[in-house]
């Protein structure tokens, strides 16, 4: 349909707001595509016999479907670990302080540890609020319980990419959905 027709003299942007009867005094015929499953047919408008063409997709076409899909679902599965990380942990044994897991979380806890590694104290107010002073067992406490952390996540992410590795569906990508280690320590 043109940006702009006229139905019933009357100039129609929108084709969802005229009724089948009105396109049909307007000499037009909806035919809507019959259903289908995209992950194993494809279909195509014939304008020879004024229908649709449903068609099985090829071994090819399916590969490169379930790739794609592969793709996505590994890229939905990343971007999930990296708010995971953004969420932070909450480290109990260090009176509940909440860290940021991510790479300025990180960076920040290593120069706490290192500050402290000869002694003295550093005063901090976590991200939840509370006032702490660090010493150099808790930042080392802090510093571990971290490194864990992350290092679980990163082979959490590195299990969803080979999971999804092993679909077989693009549906199955589709809906695949990962858990990730508890933010809790």
């Amino acid at each position: 349909m043109k940006f702009r027709e006229r139905v019933g003299g009357q100039n129609v942007t929108d084709c969802l707001s005229i009724s089948d009867a009105d396109w049909a005094a307007a000499g037009v015929t909806r035919c809507d595509p019959p259903s289908f499953d995209p992950d194993t047919h494809k279909q195509s408008w014939n304008a020879g016999t004024t229908s649709w063409d449903t068609t099985a997709l090829s071994d090819e076409e399916k590969d490169a479907l379930l790739a794609q899909e592969k793709i996505t679902a590994k890229n939905r599965a990343t971007a999930s670990m990296q708010s995971e990380m953004g969420q932070g942990i909450t480290v109990a044994a260090a009176g509940g302080v909440l860290l940021r897991a991510d790479d300025v979380g990180q960076g920040q806890i290593t120069r706490l540890k290192d500050k402290l590694a000869s002694g003295g104290t550093q005063r901090l107010v976590t991200r939840a609020g509370a006032k702490v002073t660090a010493t150099q067992a808790v930042s080392s406490l802090l510093f571990t319980t971290l490194e864990t952390y992350v290092g679980e996540m990163v082979d959490a992410e590195f299990a969803a990419h080979d999971a999804i590795d092993a679909l077989t569906t693009p549906a199955a990508a589709r809906s695949y959905t990962h858990t990730w280690p508890t933010r809790a320590r």
